[in-house]
């Protein structure tokens, strides 16, 4: 389950290798709300840090919110009727958010996960499961 922001807020990361802190406990799969821009961003790597102190690299490909690649791992999670530019102006063409799914070490407790240094990365939302 994903929580959005309110529709008149910010609603994304752009990525840059932030840390995103993951709830405490044992999980799963981690699961990635997300798109690129300017074309697919091919092999972008998702980092995930357990309380041990050891890493886990998730590798994604992941298309362009515009262009679906059909990537395997990947699923048309949103489709939206239009997009905003920068200056504000309705794009009336299809968008679509993508879902990604990853197992963790559900053996160790995930601590957090480091976003990839990419600013053609967008991410909306992040969550993990059981």
């Amino acid at each position: 389950q994903f929580t959005l922001g309110r529709a008149d807020t910010p609603d994304l990361i752009v990525c840059h290798g932030q840390v995103i802190p993951l709830p405490p406990g044992s999980h799963a799969s981690l699961w990635l709300l997300g798109a690129a821009v300017e074309g697919s961003q091919m092999a972008q790597t998702f980092t995930v840090t357990y309380t041990d102190g050891t890493t886990q690299d998730l590798i994604q490909n992941l298309s362009d919110w515009f262009l679906p690649g059909r990537f395997p791992g990947e699923g048309r999670a949103v489709k939206t009727p239009y997009r905003l530019s920068a200056r504000g102006e309705k794009d009336p063409r299809a968008f679509y958010i993508y879902s990604y799914g990853f197992k963790l070490d559900a053996a160790k407790t995930a601590k957090s996960v480091t976003l990839p240094d990419n600013a053609n990365v967008k991410i909306f939302a992040v969550s993990v499961a059981n």
